[in-house]
């Protein structure tokens, strides 16, 4: 929102306001407009016109004040590489600022030769070898390693920056950093800016850490080898994998440094073998890859644990009515549905709860009080029994079979808390794909109102994704969970408290996820509107702050806190001003 109206809503306008809610709504409405989508589009892939770290020494640390400069080797593998490209990759590291670095090149002898031909001055610091069946270790003098393919071009500032790094903050086991790269069917390169912290579930979607820069030691400790069988960025992408699982420690350098021709996703097949592979070495049995149109999907066979599904609703069968029908014709068949009925009047839904009430998997509890969102849930959580809980609002709808099987898979895995979905509206835009903590100076929608397949600054909206928090619209948890936590937080009146909820599971440890294969509609605003105590907000403010200041750690540095990012220097500087200032706002 331009500076000019949050002023005047500041001044004039106290929050809830008759007039004030109008134009909040309002605002809400033109928001989601295709042209406003468009316009915030645009501005993101403007912003970044100049993000590749293109910085010469002299805007930087010089080398000569860094004292730990370890020597990096490139692993580069010559398969499918044409003279271009591996001009291209060579070229790009002779040109580094900081001269200690190796080339290590694998493949045939012949290729290597004609390849090489024109790189005769760089010779000296370029190996080739023709097979690693022996272990590659062996074969490297760099303390650290870096796994890349033809056509790659890094960034001048490469090792600076991880110099850098490696001497301010101590070192890492693998050095990410964010990338730009040529996205199928598009004429211009994209960028993926990366999060901050290790999030297990996106890897099992796109190798985020692919030619990252890999210590020695960490590879050691694994006691990883390599073939010359297999592509050399599928062996890179299971010790990744292999790297998450034993707990080893990422640091996320915050620039653009490497271009590259492609993302290293699950949508190969040898890929997806070494993601079954890892999630199988989980103690996950019979784990399958399927490929679906958005993106693959990774199932495997369990039990059927017990669900109880709690919908709080009021006067509204029109939505209510299609939701409990599918839900009772979904294939998944353990399951029950708990109605918090909050003081209908309206004589069409009194006459479906009459209707239903003789359902042995349905049951309607009387919530005959002012309306507190917390309490509500929490009266149908304990009004039922299940070993997991659904809590979804009465304004969804289904959009395929098996969403219900997709959350139960996740959500009962031991390390995982709240597992939520993508959330579409009738008109196909995004209402939620994850909760990113100090969005909109507070907490928000990542790509909302985007298309239903976006792909943004932070990768696609079809990845497996842990997020700090997800919307109560949709959340299912394991009903101990839900328990030791206390439920939901019931000093919250409306807005707030799914946040809260999330929070307070993460804090107990477990990884809250999404999952983009379970989406539903979502009739956002259809039953209650837009209206948000101020005191929620205000307490709200208060929950996340610690959060906002540290940084979410499922969020980029040099990305602006709005739901569709665009590059922003000193973003996080600029946050908080905006949030201390916003959150003053419900201090009266």
């Amino acid at each position: 929102m331009p500076s000019i109206i949050r002023g005047f809503f500041s001044k004039l306008l106290p929050p809830n306001s008759g007039l004030e809610l109008w134009l909040r709504t309002n605002y809400h409405k033109l928001n989601s407009t295709s042209l406003a989508f468009q316009i915030r589009d645009w501005h993101s892939r403007i912003s970044c016109k100049h993000c590749f770290d293109r910085e010469n020494s002299a805007s930087l640390v010089s080398l000569d004040h860094i004292d730990r400069q370890p020597k990096v080797s490139f692993i580069l593998d010559l398969d499918k590489a044409t003279p271009l490209e591996f001009a291209k990759t060579i070229h790009s590291i002779a040109n580094l600022i900081g001269n200690h670095w190796e080339i290590i090149c694998l493949g045939e002898s012949t290729k290597f030769n004609s390849l090489a031909e024109d790189s005769a001055e760089y010779h000296s610091q370029i190996k080739h070898l023709l097979t690693v069946e022996d272990n590659l270790l062996d074969q490297v003098s760099g303390d650290f390693v870096l796994f890349c393919a033809p056509g790659d071009q890094f960034a001048r500032t490469l090792l600076l920056r991880f110099y850098g790094a490696l001497n301010s903050t101590g070192e890492a086991d693998i050095y990410y950093y964010n990338c730009e790269y040529a996205a199928p069917g598009e004429k211009k390169k994209k960028l993926f800016f990366k999060p901050g912290d290790a999030s297990p579930a996106l890897l099992l979607s796109v190798n985020y850490f692919s030619r990252g820069i890999i210590g020695r030691e960490a590879l050691e400790k694994v006691d990883f080898h390599f073939s010359s069988q297999k592509p050399l960025l599928v062996q890179e992408y299971r010790l990744c994998l292999e790297l998450q699982r034993e707990n080893f420690a990422f640091q996320h350098l915050p620039y653009v440094l490497v271009s590259q021709k492609e993302l290293v996703t699950s949508a190969k097949a040898e890929n997806q073998a070494i993601i079954v592979a890892h999630l199988e070495q989980q103690g996950i049995n019979g784990v399958a890859a399927e490929v679906e149109p958005i993106g693959t999907r990774f199932v495997w066979p369990g039990t059927e644990p017990s669900i109880a599904v709690v919908i709080p609703t009021l006067n509204n069968r029109k939505l209510l009515e299609p939701l409990v029908d599918s839900l009772l014709h979904n294939s998944y068949r353990n399951l029950a549905i708990t109605i918090v009925d909050n003081n209908s009047i309206d004589p069409a839904t009194i006459s479906y709860f009459q209707e239903i009430r003789n359902s042995p998997r349905v049951s309607v509890v009387r919530y005959n009080q002012e309306f507190n969102y917390s309490e509500a849930i929490n009266l149908g959580a304990a009004n039922s029994q299940s070993d997991l809980l659904l809590f979804l609002n009465d304004d969804m709808g289904v959009s395929n079979d098996f969403w219900l099987e997709e959350l139960v898979r996740w959500a009962a895995r031991p390390e995982i808390g709240v597992v939520g979905t993508k959330l579409i509206r009738a008109n196909r835009t995004i209402q939620h794909a994850g909760i990113i903590l100090g969005l909109n100076r507070f907490a928000g929608h990542l790509y909302l109102n985007a298309p239903e397949d976006y792909s943004g600054l932070l990768g696609s909206v079809d990845w497996y994704r842990n997020y700090m928090a997800l919307t109560g619209a949709c959340q299912m948890v394991k009903r101990d969970l839900f328990e030791a936590v206390g439920g939901y937080d019931e000093a919250y009146l409306l807005a707030f408290s799914d946040i809260d909820f999330c929070l307070k599971v993460y804090e107990k440890g477990y990884l809250n996820l999404y999952t983009p294969f379970a989406s539903l509609f979502h009739y956002e605003g259809v039953s209650r509107g837009y209206n948000t105590p101020p005191a929620d907000i205000l307490r709200g403010y208060q929950r996340i702050e610690s959060y906002v200041r540290a940084g979410d750690p499922y969020f980029a540095e040099g990305l602006s806190f709005q739901p569709i990012p665009y590059c922003q220097s000193s973003s996080k500087e600029k946050l908080l001003k905006a949030f201390e200032k916003r959150k003053n706002r419900y201090q009266y």
